[in-house]
């Protein structure tokens, strides 16, 4: 597993723990005793929120990826065309 993996990870847990919209590169970093400036390598900030929707799909995390759409489309999870819309869209962008 690359380091980039063991960070996306760390992200992943940290939003099932804390909830999707409260986690940071900075959070991140802490968690994994790295500095920020290593996680912006990877990742913007909205990149970083991307990367974890992404995992939480490939991983069948539906809370997380529920927080997530619900966070970036706040009115998309009222209605199943919505989800749809809301899940192609995130992780579109």
């Amino acid at each position: 597993m690359s380091r980039r993996d063991d960070l996306l990870n760390a992200a992943l847990h940290l939003a099932e723990t804390h909830g999707y919209d409260r986690v940071s590169r900075r959070m991140v970093a802490d968690a994994c005793g790295c500095s920020d400036a290593l996680l912006s390598h990877y990742w913007t900030a909205p990149g970083l929120q991307a990367a974890i929707l992404g995992l939480a799909v490939e991983r069948g995390n539906h809370m997380v990826l529920a927080q997530g759409l619900s966070a970036r489309h706040p009115t998309a999870l009222a209605a199943p065309e919505g989800l749809r819309a809301a899940a192609a869209a995130s992780l579109l962008s």
